[in-house]
């Protein structure tokens, strides 16, 4: 029974989706679902046997279904999730064109399968629930609609799927917080992300996503300075996005110095290179963190008001979702500091947060 547990943990928040794809244009998945499962149980002295449900088989409830199989038992409500994530990793695998033909024979609903099929299915699962009064958490199915609606490029029907998640854990922090960026909500997301960092502060992945916040907003306001001709020329967001940058660089990096797993190895193999080129491209990246990390409250509350006013003067009903709160800046340059302890990085709950999420 404890092994189930454990498997069905594994399966929750963030781990049925792009497990099958190295590529996957959401969340960078580098290392495939067995090894996660085989790292993670030899970190906890489990017997690593388990076999992830893609390997072994699936589950197949026709859409027609849903409503009687949900309402049907006390397990029910189980059955249709664990249908939905074996959809979703069947169509994973069918993006990826790594099926045998005998083994598409074997799938009875292969040809239904599509991202539309499955966004389908999950919101007959949600509709059930809510019939029911809500009583099962709706956090995977959720995430697994948000994910397919996505991969069909639908990005503008995310949100209310999104406002419904209730982050309750670490991992679906970081996944709100990249949905509110797909949807240009930056002072949301970054809201979000600097509550998750709050918890588990070396992940570098955040950073990284922190980091494109502000090259974003900052790209877009010097678009509009060089259309309009404007002389006056900020670097508050350019210098917030190198701060961010340099610490998901460093934070990678001294990943790769202590921990000594496979795992490891093959995401920092993938996930530093272009960091290390963009570093290697801009030498001086470093000092002008050093150089911003210092600056006095005062002259901070300058460029913030500085850059705020100008954001005024070029946008009108943009400027909400361009103009980021004074907390929200003096946190990166709180936090900005790429201080790494070694037992920071070898703690375990941060380890299994880094496998929960990657």
């Amino acid at each position: 029974m404890e092994m189930d547990m454990e498997a069905e943990e594994f399966h929750g928040i963030f781990q049925f989706a792009a497990d099958i794809d190295d590529d996957d244009d959401f969340f960078a998945q580098t290392v495939s679902k067995e090894e996660r499962a085989m790292e993670r149980m030899k970190k906890e002295n489990s017997i690593a046997t388990y076999q992830p449900k893609f390997l072994t088989g699936g589950y197949n409830i026709p859409i027609e279904k849903i409503s009687n199989i949900f309402f049907g038992s006390k397990n029910g409500p189980n059955a249709v999730k664990q249908a939905i994530e074996w959809y979703y990793s069947v169509m994973k695998m069918k993006d990826n064109n790594i099926l045998t033909k005998d083994q598409e024979q074997n799938i009875k609903l292969y040809k239904e399968i599509s991202y539309q099929y499955i966004k389908d299915c999950c919101d007959k699962y949600l509709e059930c629930n809510q019939s029911k009064g809500k009583f099962i958490n709706e956090r995977e199915i959720l995430e697994i609609a948000i994910r397919c609606l996505v991969q069909m490029d639908r990005i503008n029907e995310i949100e209310p799927y999104v406002e419904r998640l209730d982050p309750k854990e670490p991992g679906l922090f970081a996944f709100s917080g990249k949905c509110y960026y797909l949807l240009k909500q930056y002072k949301k997301s970054l809201q979000i992300h600097q509550k998750y960092c709050d918890q588990r502060r070396n992940d570098y992945m955040s950073w990284l996503d922190m980091s494109n916040i502000f090259k974003d907003i900052n790209n877009i306001v010097m678009n509009k300075i060089f259309t309009i001709k404007c002389e006056q020329i900020p670097d508050l967001y350019r210098l917030l996005y190198i701060i961010c940058f340099v610490k998901a660089y460093k934070l990678l990096k001294a990943n790769k110095l202590i921990k000594k797993t496979g795992y490891w190895d093959t995401v920092i193999s993938k996930e530093l290179n272009p960091l290390q080129k963009i570093m290697d491209e801009n030498p001086n990246y470093e000092e002008i963190v050093e150089q911003t990390l210092t600056i006095t409250p005062e002259n901070l509350d300058k460029k913030i008001n500085d850059f705020n006013n100008l954001l005024n003067k070029l946008f009108t009903e943009e400027v909400k979702n361009l103009c980021l709160s004074n907390d929200q800046i003096q946190w990166i340059i709180k936090h900005g500091k790429a201080t790494i302890r070694e037992s920071d990085l070898n703690d375990d709950e941060n380890e299994t947060s880094c496998l929960n999420i990657y």
